[in-house]
């Protein structure tokens, strides 16, 4: 049993998480970015509409604190428990 364990191999991942340039934002992708999200919100905000509103908050909130998109999913995920246990 000993030697069946020390005998197994590592499984190899698939995925090879080398940084390089197509896995980033630019500055010039960034401002791009932020700025349709602004203007899409702007028009959500005389509608009186509120997804927009929410897509923007979430890319500033991704920009500037550096969360992965699974740590905002998780962000967005103790909000709403918090919303529903203490309604404004």
């Amino acid at each position: 049993m000993k030697d069946e364990i020390l005998s197994t191999k590592r499984k190899k991942h698939r995925f090879s998480w080398v940084l390089d340039e197509t896995k980033y934002l630019n500055l010039g992708k960034v401002e791009k970015l932020r700025s349709s999200c602004e203007k899409e919100k702007e028009k959500a905000l005389k509608k009186n509409e509120i997804i927009s509103v929410r897509n923007w908050s979430m890319v500033e909130i991704g920009l500037f604190t550096g969360l992965r998109v699974d740590e905002m999913v998780n962000l967005k995920k103790k909000i709403s428990i918090l919303m529903e246990n203490n309604p404004l």
